[in-house]
């Protein structure tokens, strides 16, 4: 028992009997070979378990969809020689409006992102159906002060079945007896019976034009599969069709 410093009485503070130093050490060290084993165990079980995870989210069809954009045909006016286009209107051929005005907001600012500079149709085309009065389209082209007009269309949303082949994976087991366990670790086979999945592939096909020639320079056709985000199909579409622009020098 102690004293504090108010006079009151303390806690009372008992030490435990003191080991001998060989079996300290000894306790120490099979403290120290039980924590890495116990880490070693816990490691090998959380690859085997990860695994089966993935062998089961196969087997039953419930792996998340991620939205992937390909460009699968690409094309350039071979005898156009004009300078790289630096200001496009963007036109987005939709018959539901919102649609249409969310793929041109999306599109104009990926873009601009890229430093090319933007206009979505729609700030200065309201109604879609103007789009088919060429009086109308051409005026709007001259007050936007642009000398490109970039026209994408959604072609198609087609549903396609694949099948993905069995396949057998070999995972680490546990691994006992040390470092030296390391060099012969035991593996559990984990199989993974082969199962048909649907795809849903969006196909749309992108045109740009000039304004003081009015002729088309360049063509694309893209396929998303798996469309499960409008904002990131149209995102990774704009990403795709700016590379491919600017690699053949049509855009600044």
């Amino acid at each position: 028992m102690y004293a504090s410093n108010s006079g009151e009485p303390g806690l009372l503070l008992q030490r435990p009997p003191k080991e001998s130093g060989g079996l300290q050490r000894r306790n120490h060290g099979i403290q120290f070979v039980y924590r890495n084993l116990e880490m070693v165990i816990t490691k090998m079980d959380r690859r085997f378990f990860r695994a089966c995870s993935l062998a089961l989210i196969a087997v039953f069809g419930l792996t998340a969809c991620s939205t992937s954009t390909k460009l699968t045909q690409s094309w350039q006016e071979p005898t156009y020689g004009g300078p790289a286009l630096g200001k496009i209107l963007i036109i987005g051929l939709s018959r539901d409006d919102i649609n249409r005005r969310f793929f041109e907001d999306e599109f104009s600012r990926e873009l601009s992102e890229s430093g090319i500079q933007a206009v979505p149709s729609y700030t200065l085309i309201p109604h879609p159906e103007d789009h088919a009065d060429k009086d109308k389209l051409e005026a709007t082209v001259a007050q936007a002060g642009v000398d490109g007009v970039l026209v994408a269309e959604l072609k198609s949303v087609d549903k396609e079945d694949k099948y993905v082949p069995p396949r057998v994976d070999w995972v680490p087991g546990p691994v006992y007896g040390g470092y030296y366990g390391y060099y012969y670790p035991t593996y559990r086979q984990v199989y993974s019976p082969g199962y048909t999945k649907q795809d849903t592939i969006a196909r749309v096909e992108i045109r740009l034009f000039t304004v003081s020639e009015n002729q088309l320079i360049w063509g694309a056709r893209t396929e998303t599969v798996n469309p499960d985000s409008v904002k990131k199909a149209v995102q990774q579409l704009a990403d795709i069709a700016t590379r491919d622009l600017k690699g053949r020098g049509l855009v600044k």
